[in-house]
């Protein structure tokens, strides 16, 4: 029962081939490297590769993004090496130093039922672009799923074996893939553990093929795609409500009638494409609802009370309690509601790991 480093590599430099060669030297044990469509001005490097102790090459025809690099590798080692503990996986660009890669697949052994991240420590000799961003993200990850993580960006990780199936259905293939994980590891309820790595970075971190905007951009779609559908459900809601109001001058018809309509189209758009869930549409239907009803109750009585005994506008608190109730709701939608992703992930007698799929 041993871990599996794996190297994902676009166009790399004489780097991965050091790194390969002192990761075999403190340790026995596989070494799966992605030739992520490099091109065949790389072939030497990964020739290279192929020969050095334990290790393995895989090969992209053409450049498929990161995270479908890791994918690739996922797959191969659940169908060939069913007796390992996870993987780790580290980046090619030489910014994780071998010694730190060796103690997060000693981390693995020692909990092989968790996500242990090895997470960097952003000095101001970091490059901007990665210290900025990675702030940023950290923010945003904490905002949304209440999780605090240092470190969302980093690419030296330990991952279970048990969690790898679950990975191979993210539909990203980016750098946005390491994102997902790290939400599909808080709403399995998976253990998360944190280990401090050094951090080498080259001048400028000319090597990183990581687009400061573009890239960004799509990391933090996995974030904004789980509020723009309640903020879709939001404005039919109060164009609704304005409508009613309007007509017939009722806070308590408004709020019925426009909160029946929004959540109705809230439903079905957060279980198939915010939340993805595929539990069974009943039980959540009646979940939400139950929520929804609460979540009326208390927008109500809100509303009442901010116009009738603090003299504000109705539409103004409408917003302003809208506002308010949005951040509850999706909390509780992603942790009470819509769980159909979120299973225990099983370990085997003793804390190992499941055996292989049928199909390995």
């Amino acid at each position: 029962m041993q871990s599996i480093v794996c190297i994902p590599a676009y166009r790399p430099t004489q780097t991965l081939i050091e790194l390969a060669k002192n990761i075999a030297a403190l340790r026995q044990g596989p070494i799966v490297i992605v030739d992520d469509g490099s091109g065949p001005e790389f072939a030497t490097i990964f020739r290279a590769a192929a020969v050095i102790d334990g290790a393995l090459v895989l090969r992209h025809a053409v450049n498929c993004g990161k995270g479908q690099a890791l994918k690739t590798a996922f797959n191969h080692i659940l169908l060939h090496f069913p007796d390992c503990l996870g993987v780790v996986t580290a980046d090619a660009d030489g910014q994780h130093l071998p010694e730190d890669v060796v103690r997060l697949c000693e981390a693995l052994e020692r909990s092989p039922g968790a996500l242990t991240l090895g997470c960097r420590q952003f000095s101001r000799s970091v490059p901007w672009r990665s210290r900025a961003g990675n702030i940023i993200s950290a923010k945003v990850f904490s905002f949304f799923l209440g999780k605090r993580i240092s470190d969302t960006q980093t690419g030296l990780r330990a991952i279970p074996r048990a969690f790898l199936p679950a990975l191979l259905h993210i539909q990203s293939t980016g750098y946005e893939f390491e994102t997902e994980m790290l939400i599909r590891a808080v709403r399995n309820r998976l253990p998360l553990e944190f280990i401090p790595i050094s951090t080498v970075y080259e001048k400028g971190n000319a090597t990183s093929h990581f687009n400061p905007f573009l890239d960004s951009l799509k990391i933090y779609y996995v974030f904004i795609r789980f509020c723009s559908l309640s903020m879709a459900a939001a404005i039919l809601d109060f164009s609704i409500f304005f409508l009613v109001f309007w007509m017939y001058n009722s806070i308590m018809l408004s709020s019925i009638t426009s909160r029946c309509i929004s959540s109705a189209f809230n439903f079905y758009t957060n279980k198939t494409i915010a939340f993805k869930s595929t539990g069974g549409i009943w039980a959540e239907a009646a979940k939400y609802f139950m929520l929804a009803a609460v979540i009326l109750t208390i927008s109500y009585g809100s509303i009442v009370y901010t116009v009738d005994y603090l003299g504000f506008n109705v539409y103004f608190s409408k917003i302003f309690v809208e506002t308010i109730l949005f951040l509850i709701s999706f909390t509780a939608q992603n942790s009470l509601v819509f769980t159909g992703n979120a299973k225990t992930i099983p370990l085997g007698p003793g804390g190992g790991v499941p055996g292989p799929p049928s199909d390995a």
